[in-house]
């Protein structure tokens, strides 16, 4: 059977009292770069009004300053990719 297990649940499984099994979840690949930067822009379609200013105090890696520029030709940027920028997984 396939169950959805949130990161840190386990199951536990019983035998005439006794603890026969223990199932907990796979372990999850953290994506980050430029991988996360197109799955925010593919799965988030929000967007809001680009502020140079908002990154200032950032140090930008190559993907996020690329990412930023194009935005600047529209001057929006998406919602979910400005978050992960700021909290520096992109």
């Amino acid at each position: 059977m396939t169950v959805q297990m949130t990161p840190d649940s386990i199951v536990k499984h019983y035998l005439n009292g006794y603890l026969d099994g223990i199932v907990a979840p796979s372990e999850q690949i953290m994506i980050s770069g430029e991988s996360l930067l197109r799955n925010a822009l593919i799965h988030y379609k929000r967007t809001e009004t680009l502020n140079w200013d908002d990154f200032e105090s950032l140090d930008l890696n190559q993907p996020a300053f690329q990412y930023i520029e194009t935005c600047e030709k529209t001057g929006l940027i998406n919602s979910a990719a400005k978050y992960l920028i700021e909290e520096g997984r992109i």
